[in-house]
């Protein structure tokens, strides 16, 4: 079997358009040029620090990160191997940042090394951020309104083992810690002198 053209639906379909008043004419009052469109900002600048990039960012000072925190909450923000029983367990628990002691969990170091990297937050429609943005906060939309994401890493200087980061987030006046690790958000914040551990 062998198919043939038409032109039949041709014309019936110019008819059904023109019937419709559809037309390549712009309407009466309106510019038919294209319109120029503002590029989309950020309505939501950064509350916490209000620096734009790394490079304007004042980094916080390290003696004043030093001190002892409690885990004060856990939550999912993406898949991993931890069990939502294991994450939660984790709040109350302490940590201990200070220049001779560092420990998490069961990470511990009595000769911590630590360093602040600024990580700038890039907003580009359609860009997706490439390398170690993606394990920051905004690429999961925690904290996303932040421009620049202060890292705090800790080290042990006597083997190099990487030890833990985190993100130092000012807020409202305090500092608090965030410790994105196999998909849970740990929210770390100063402890007082009867819940430190």
């Amino acid at each position: 079997m062998q198919l043939k053209s038409t032109n039949i639906l041709s014309p019936i379909i110019l008819v059904a358009i023109s019937l419709a008043g559809c037309s390549a004419e712009a309407p009466a009052g309106v510019d038919p040029r294209p319109q120029q469109v503002a590029p989309a900002t950020s309505a939501v600048a950064d509350a916490s620090v209000g620096e734009v990039n790394c490079e304007d960012a004042k980094p916080p000072a390290l003696n004043g990160i030093m001190g002892r925190y409690q885990v004060r909450s856990a939550d999912k923000y993406r898949g991993g191997l931890t069990t939502a029983e294991h994450a939660t367990a984790r709040i109350g628990s302490g940590a201990t940042i200070t220049t001779d002691h560092f420990r998490i969990d069961d990470l511990e170091s009595t000769a911590p090394g630590y360093s602040l990297e600024c990580h700038d937050i890039t907003r580009t429609e359609g860009e997706v951020p490439a390398g170690h943005q993606r394990l920051l906060g905004p690429f999961f939309g925690l904290g996303a309104d932040r421009n620049v994401v202060w890292e705090l890493s800790v080290e042990d200087e006597r083997s190099g083992q990487h030890l833990a980061a985190f993100e130092v987030v000012p807020r409202e006046g305090t500092l608090e810690l965030w410790r994105l690790y196999d998909g849970w958000i740990y929210v770390l914040s100063r402890a007082g002198a009867e819940d430190g551990r």
